[in-house]
Formats: structure tokens, C-alpha cells, sequence
């Protein structure tokens, strides 16, 4: 699968370190966390590629092979658990910076 991610949304996949769970126990704090350093003005541009990845154009196994490629520590293994990130994601950015 070769779908090339915004740096704004890197921004957010480094954000979701190793043991996070140690500082963000609910999924409230994770979007904190995972939100951090983004200005207001990269928004749009994760907005734009989490609709994208939302768009049903891509299956659940395509979803979490794209999530792999991410530079994130956090591991989801069904597509599912990004499809639900993804959606917790987008309402996160949607929320005034």
C-alpha cells in the first residue's frame, strides 16, 4: 500500500511513544498526548488525511498496514482499533486548536 502521510500527522504518530499508557490512562488524555506541538494551522492537513483513511476506500487490514508504516510505537493489531483511534483523532483536530 503506498499512501504517502502529511508531516502534520507523523507529528502525531511520534507523539504515541512506548509505555504511554503510563501517562495517558483514558482516551481523552491519549488525544492530549498525541496532540501535542500540533499548531492550529496543521489541522487541516490531518483532518484532510484521517477523512481520507475513513473514507472506505480502504479495507481494515489495509488501514493497519498503513498505521504500521506510521512512525508510531503504538501497535494496533485489527484494523478496527485504528478505524476507532482514527475517529477519536478526527474529532480531536475538529475541536478549536
Amino acid at each position: 500500500m503506498n499512501i504517502t502521510a502529511p508531516e502534520e500527522f507523523k507529528k502525531v504518530c511520534r507523539n504515541l511513544v512506548q509505555d504511554l499508557d503510563l501517562v495517558a490512562s483514558t482516551p481523552q488524555e491519549l488525544m492530549l498526548v498525541a496532540m501535542l506541538g500540533v499548531e492550529p494551522q496543521e489541522r487541516p492537513a490531518i483532518k484532510a488525511f484521517v477523512d481520507e483513511l475513513l473514507s472506505g476506500r480502504y479495507s481494515d487490514d489495509q488501514l493497519k498496514d498503513i498505521w504500521w508504516s506510521m512512525p508510531s510505537d503504538i501497535v494496533f493489531h485489527e484494523g478496527k482499533g485504528v478505524v476507532t483511534f482514527l475517529r477519536m483523532l478526527r474529532d480531536e483536530v475538529e475541536k478549536e486548536g
